[in-house]
């Protein structure tokens, strides 16, 4: 099978299973339907009785005549222009009760695949799918669907009509109608190549976009916006390029389409003409037979235009389809939570993973436990897998082998909304949102009062230069915080996640842009706040803040290799000791504070 065939056949897939979302709107879909082949038939019947009327006239029939078809006219012309209306209201009321329908469907499915799916994704070309390729989805429910229903009854009926005024009239049509309705299929397979080109041209033009917009302050640094923007301007080129090539194949189609259907109203206008002169059709009927010829084409055209935009919209609804298709990492098995109180100790037994079948192992057999109220440094070399430990804690992913048990019972007994209950992750870099801090701060429990927040600000030591700011806590932290430094970013971040108040708190390298005196004070009020009830695990670098925890857990290579105090290990094992040199011996070289012993990138 030729790329373009596969590509159809993907698009065709995914909009049959987009057809499923017209289910839930059975009722307003017959209806529209239905009112989209009376508009069509009303206004071909409109102009048909004013061709007659003309016909007529122009033959000299008298009034008398003329004044019934006039008058049906009068009457006819109010009631297509309600029929139009209605049919438009309908249409687009049912295609955006199903747009919101997908889009509530994408969120889901982002809920359910994140964060492990997105790790691999670009930011701007997801958004790009949730939002550009669902609305291209508009047309093809609103004006696709429908359309290909009223193409079988509307022509059906002129050719009828045109059989009643003379029989040999619709037999030179119907070669031209299935020619015009057969052009599409000819350039299905290009059509679907071209518009999936299209849409990844769109989906990455609006990621490098996205990139750009949120990376801006580093290009300025670097000197590097005229590469950048060079680089849009090579995308937004592929997009326009990409734009010309379907544009053409649509062109070509739609000359054909209409030099099909002017030979097939030709056709009939020389054939009416010499039924007229042979006495076989009324003369003032000739008009009407014109029109009606011009008619037949009116639905078979649009569809066909239409048909041939369905490369466009099958590379939406193929690039919507994969994403709600998408299977998570991880999947919930239980519906509940375990009715017991749990307990928070943590332990991982004889875990090893990877992030991909075949690859490397990230972590190898690795076991340990973590008792109630601990606080605990887990240490190591960049790549030691410290940080991917507190990601299989939080079921990002599954470990490869072996378990994770919190309060002695395996997290995959809970279900994972439950087991954020439990656990809580401030990682390194975090997203705050375009709203004031206060807000920022309630993410981690939304219906905390305004003195919860407060005291959890306290506790992260934030309180301070919040009441500092403009506009204290009602000030705008900007888009992903651009408001803040990034110290003040992680000490809101990680008031958020004291504010819910997790038996189990994991911290990963979440005050790494602290100076040493102000993570000290963070870290005592940590302690203060969480004062022995529950569980803390340190993914940390400063000496200070290592020592203050009640154990270290050294990790090299992925393996869990020593458990011990500061002094033990520096007494009892060699690769802490190594590892305590080597960063001393860096932190000379940079004139560094040796305050800062243990490196603690993230893993």
């Amino acid at each position: 099978m030729t790329t373009d065939a596969a590509t159809a056949k993907e698009q065709r897939r995914a909009l049959r299973s987009l057809l499923r979302l017209l289910n839930n709107h059975r009722l307003m879909f017959t209806a529209t339907t239905l009112l989209a082949t009376l508009n069509q038939l009303a206004g071909i019947a409109t102009a048909g009785m004013g061709a007659v009327v003309v016909g007529k006239a122009a033959t000299g029939a008298p009034w008398s005549d003329l004044q019934s078809w006039v008058t049906a006219l009068l009457v006819l012309v109010p009631i297509t222009a309600l029929v139009s209306w209605l049919e438009m209201w309908l249409v687009h009321d049912m295609a955006y009760r199903i747009l919101a329908d997908i889009r509530r469907e994408l969120f889901q499915a982002m809920e359910r695949l994140a964060p492990a799916y997105f790790v691999d994704q670009r930011g701007g070309d997801v958004a790009a799918t949730a939002m550009a390729d669902v609305e291209t989805l508009e047309w093809f429910y609103a004006h696709t669907v429908g359309s290909l229903i009223v193409i079988l009854l509307v022509p059906t009926c002129i050719l009828a009509t045109l059989f009643l005024l003379h029989p040999v009239l619709p037999w030179l049509l119907v070669p031209l109608v299935l020619a015009v309705a057969v052009i599409p299929a000819l350039f299905a397979n290009r059509a679907a190549q071209q518009g999936r080109t299209l849409r990844e041209a769109v989906g990455r033009a609006g990621a490098e976009t996205v990139d750009a917009l949120q990376g801006l302050r580093e290009l300025s640094m670097f000197d590097r916006k005229g590469f950048w923007f060079q680089l849009l301007e090579k995308r937004s080129q592929k997009l326009a390029a990409a734009r010309v090539a379907f544009g053409r194949r649509d062109g070509l189609e739609g000359a054909l389409a209409a030099a099909f259907s002017s030979l097939g109203m030709l056709t009939v206008l020389i054939a009416a003409a010499a039924l007229v002169s042979r006495g076989e059709l009324e003369p003032a009927l000739y008009p009407a037979c014109v029109v009606l010829a011009a008619a037949v084409f009116g639905p078979v055209t649009a569809v066909s235009r239409i048909v041939a935009g369905l490369g466009n919209v099958g590379a939406a609804a193929a690039r919507v389809d994969k994403l709600l298709r998408a299977q998570p990492a991880v999947s919930d098995f239980p519906e509940q939570a375990p009715a017991d109180t749990v307990a928070p100790t943590l332990a991982f037994k004889q875990v090893s993973f990877r992030y991909k079948t075949g690859g490397p192992d990230v972590l190898q057999d690795v076991s340990f436990r973590v008792e109630a109220g601990e606080t605990v440094a887990l240490v190591g070399l960049s790549g030691s897998g410290k940080s991917t430990l507190a990601q299989l804690a939080l079921r990002f992913w599954d470990p490869t082998a072996g378990s994770i048990h919190l309060g002695g019972i395996d997290i995959k007994q809970f279900p994972r909304k439950d087991l954020n209950q439990h656990l809580m992750l401030v990682p390194q870099t975090t997203t705050l949102f375009h709203t004031s801090v206060r807000e920022n701060i309630r993410l981690g429990s939304p219906d905390a009062s305004d003195s919860a927040v407060t005291l959890a600000a306290r506790a992260a030591a934030a309180d301070g230069f919040i009441e500092n700011l403009p506009e204290g806590y009602a000030t705008n932290a900007g888009d992903r915080g651009a408001q803040l430094s990034g110290g003040q970013r992680q000490r809101i971040a990680l008031a958020r996640a004291l504010l819910r108040r997790p038996p189990v708190l994991i911290l990963d390298e979440s005050l790494s842009n602290l100076d040493a005196e102000t993570e000290a004070e963070v870290f005592a009020r940590i302690q203060t706040k969480r004062a022995g009830q529950f569980t803390t695990l340190f993914i940390a670098h400063r000496l200070s803040t290592i020592q203050a925890c009640d154990r270290i857990l050294l990790f090299e290579g992925g393996r869990f290799i020593a458990s011990g105090s500061h002094t033990e290990l520096m007494r009892d094992n060699a690769a802490y000791h190594r590892l305590i040199e080597a960063q001393a011996r860096a932190q000379q070289d940079e004139s560094t504070p040796t305050t800062h012993l243990i490196p603690g990138a993230v893993s």
